[in-house]
């Protein structure tokens, strides 16, 4: 049993569970839009005589139901949880890669870029894969942070 308070989770461990975390998104993103295109098609048999104010509700009635049922409202709870882990993921392995760069004699960059943006391109990568565009805009937010705080300041150190 592991106490939270003084050991962390290994980022290795938590690699597994960011993907799956982000195709189960991808996956109910999905479901949501057949379900979406499906309902709208159904509305524009029978309202193929309604007034254009009456089509506009009923599609402003599907929005609300789709975006507030469970699943959504799971996913995007679940999808909070998931920036927090891929925050925590790219700050450890972006520290752990900045903590074994060495510089050998006759070298004119440090590896430890290539490595950094590899790891910051996985993070980016896989919230896009989620197909939530709020998810990509906060990884993009954070790795920006993260490059510009940690990454700058190992630099110049």
């Amino acid at each position: 049993m592991r106490n939270s308070a003084t050991e962390k989770i290994e980022p290795r461990e938590l690699d597994p569970v960011l993907t799956e975390v982000t195709l189960m998104n991808a996956r109910s993103e999905l479901y949501l839009r057949f379900l979406r295109k499906r309902i709208s098609a159904d509305f524009e048999v029978g309202d193929s005589m309604a007034s254009e104010e009456v089509k506009q509700e009923h599609q402003k009635c599907l929005d609300k139901l789709l975006n507030n049922c469970l699943l959504s409202c799971t996913m995007q709870e679940l999808i909070g949880f998931y920036i927090t882990m891929e925050e925590y993921f790219m700050r450890e392995t972006v520290n752990k890669a900045v903590a074994l760069d060495t510089y050998e004699k006759g070298q004119l960059t440090s590896s430890m870029v290539d490595d950094v943006f590899y790891i910051v391109k996985k993070c980016i990568g896989r919230a896009l894969s989620s197909s939530n565009i709020d998810c990509l805009c906060a990884m993009i937010n954070l790795a920006t942070r993260e490059l510009e705080a940690d990454f700058r300041t190992s630099s110049v150190g």
